[in-house]
């Protein structure tokens, strides 16, 4: 179920899961990551939730951006966080935002939603 959507981002709840799905060729910048943030404050859900990136569609993000998506003050929300990864650029987004993250949620990558999914849902 669609619960928002933001220039680069649409914001679903699968399974108990909070997924954040980046639109279909956008390059993430700094403040995409400022307006996924404000997004995310309006969704009515209960914390902590499993979170799920999906950034498969994503063809290139800055490393401002990386530095933001990784240090969002609303980290403390989640009870894990998945990446869902495609591509050689997508697994250097997520060792680089492994590298800013300063919050200890469990975190890890995937090459399939369905895997993310599964292990997500140990966290509910």
């Amino acid at each position: 179920m669609q619960l928002a959507e933001s220039r680069s981002t649409i914001y679903s709840l699968e399974e108990e899961i909070l997924v954040s799905t980046v639109k279909d060729g956008v390059v993430m910048t700094s403040a995409d990551a400022k307006e996924n943030f404000n997004v995310r404050q309006t969704l009515k859900l209960e914390y902590p939730i499993p979170f799920l990136m999906d950034i498969r569609n994503l063809p290139d993000m800055t490393i401002e951006a990386i530095r933001s998506t990784a240090n969002q003050p609303d980290s403390d929300n989640y009870s894990a966080a998945a990446l869902v990864v495609k591509e050689a650029i997508h697994q250097l987004v997520a060792r680089e935002s492994k590298r800013f993250k300063g919050h200890d949620i469990p975190y890890r990558t995937f090459d399939s939603s369905e895997k993310a999914i599964a292990w997500l849902q140990t966290y509910l």
